[in-house]
């Protein structure tokens, strides 16, 4: 079967995007709905006028962020949510116009976490030259040093009910779920939105329920392994398949019913062929080159696949080196050589944004890593217009990555998708738990080695409100 180039719903404008609902002059985008001149962003949704993000809902002229929702300008900024005129924050909440900061909950006009009055904060943020790239990278390590001075909740919870996971709102027994909202009932889930009674899936909105090892799609009831299957019901291995209901095995059908391998059959003939499939997968199941089975209701074979390791995101959230990926049997692609010829490397871009003219766009920039890294750095970029546009009119350094280099570089600041057993590390005895040391254990995306300091939820509560 033919396959689309780009997997596009509705898109205006936004020859470069892919993976998404509802985009309009969108560039360099990947996964998301209903978004506006967003460029250089992955898994975004409802933004408008907003570069370099990841995993963002809501946002609105947001720079480099990360897990951040129902915000405004914010720039270099974590796990913010419902704020506005961040810079270089963490983990803040209904704050306004503060650069810095950690862990703030309804605050102005702070400066790493000390509070001024509005015209002292004024008076200090304007003499920092936030467009200088070398004022950015002292402002980050003092952000850092911050960061691993105070104190951490073990997981970044919203309304939620019995669950575990990170990234998490308005959601009850979500299982082992990152970076999801409004779910019930779901375990090992990643990008979900109002999702329901599901398992083993990832990158879906809209809705859906009953809806099981299926990856970008949006809507639909009863999936059962599947790609990009919109708003289908009672599906099942199938891919690229829009408003349909009771398929088997079929890719690329729009509005059809009761069909295996693409072929229409009357209801009965549908589910008699359906059963005898099922029981052939079950009692013949599917043994890769390196002994791995594959039976009714798991995803299909990697070796099958139309893409490399490194080519997917398992390579960018679980990282292999050549000779590991080969090994367990997946197939690997090298590097193409590039020719780009380099007219201005970044570590010799101007320092601050101030005063570069139009002229920037024509150059041809040489990324800071050289395509030395894992994260398939294209070597040479360059800055667009509208891009250079709105740089100046944040106040923002001209960035020294290459678009795929930010977007790792991003990534390594999201929370892991992984689960760590730990003790909370209070040992203050006014927190009240009795002890030197809190008791009390959880699951947490923060590793038995990070250097963070990690609290659960009471001890946090009494130190940080």
């Amino acid at each position: 079967m033919p396959h689309e180039a780009l997997y596009q719903s509705n898109f205006v404008n936004s020859d470069y995007a892919n993976f998404g609902f509802n985009f309009k002059s969108c560039y360099l985008v990947s996964g998301g709905w209903d978004n506006e001149r967003v460029y250089f962003a992955t898994q975004v949704s409802n933004t408008t006028d907003s570069y370099d993000i990841l995993f963002g809902t809501k946002l609105e002229l947001c720079y480099n962020s990360v897990q951040c929702a129902r915000s405004s300008s914010l720039r270099f900024c974590l796990a913010c949510e419902d704020s506005s005129d961040l810079y270089l924050s963490i983990d803040c909440r209904g704050c306004v116009s503060c650069v810095g900061c950690v862990g703030l909950r309804n605050k102005m006009y702070c400066i790493f976490n000390k509070q001024y009055s509005k015209e002292d904060y004024e008076r200090i943020v304007s003499g920092l030259d936030l467009g200088s790239y070398r004022t950015f990278l002292d402002l980050e390590q003092k952000l850092k040093d911050l960061y691993l001075s105070l104190p951490l909740r073990f997981a970044r919870f919203k309304n939620t009910v019995d669950c575990t996971g990170d990234n998490i709102n308005d959601s009850k027994n979500a299982k082992n779920c990152f970076s999801v909202s409004g779910v019930e009932n779901v375990k090992n889930g990643l990008f979900l939105e109002k999702q329901k009674d599901s398992m083993d899936t990832s990158y879906i909105g809209k809705g859906g329920e009953e809806i099981y090892e299926v990856i970008s799609s949006f809507g639909g009831s009863r999936q059962v392994v599947g790609v990009r299957t919109l708003f289908c019901c009672d599906s099942f291995y199938s891919e690229d398949c829009h408003n349909c209901n009771d398929i088997f095995a079929c890719i690329g059908l729009k509005k059809k019913s009761y069909a295996v391998f693409n072929k229409e059959y009357s209801k009965e003939e549908y589910e008699k062929i359906r059963d005898e499939i099922i029981r052939q997968m079950k009692d013949m199941p599917y043994i890769d080159k390196v002994g791995r089975s594959y039976t009714f209701g798991d995803f299909w074979p990697i070796e099958l696949e139309s893409f490399c390791y490194n080519e997917t995101k398992a390579q960018e959230h679980f990282s292999l080196t050549k000779s590991e990926a080969l090994n367990n049997g997946y197939r690997w692609r090298d590097k193409e050589s590039s020719n780009y010829v380099v007219t201005v490397e970044g570590e010799n871009l101007p320092d601050s944004v101030n005063g570069i003219d139009d002229s920037m766009t024509e150059a041809v920039i040489g990324c800071l890593h050289k395509n030395t890294c894992n994260h398939n750095c294209t070597h040479a970029f360059r800055v667009l217009k509208t891009e250079l546009e709105f740089y100046k009119r944040m106040n923002l350094p001209l960035p020294r990555l290459c678009p795929n280099c930010r977007h790792a570089n991003r990534i390594t600041k999201a929370s892991p998708f992984e689960l760590h057993q730990r003790k909370c590390m209070c040992d203050k005895e006014t927190h009240s738990h009795g002890e030197k040391h809190c008791e009390i254990e959880f699951e947490t995306s923060y590793s038995l080695d990070s250097p963070e300091i990690v609290y659960c939820e009471k001890c946090y509560q009494q130190e940080v409100y």
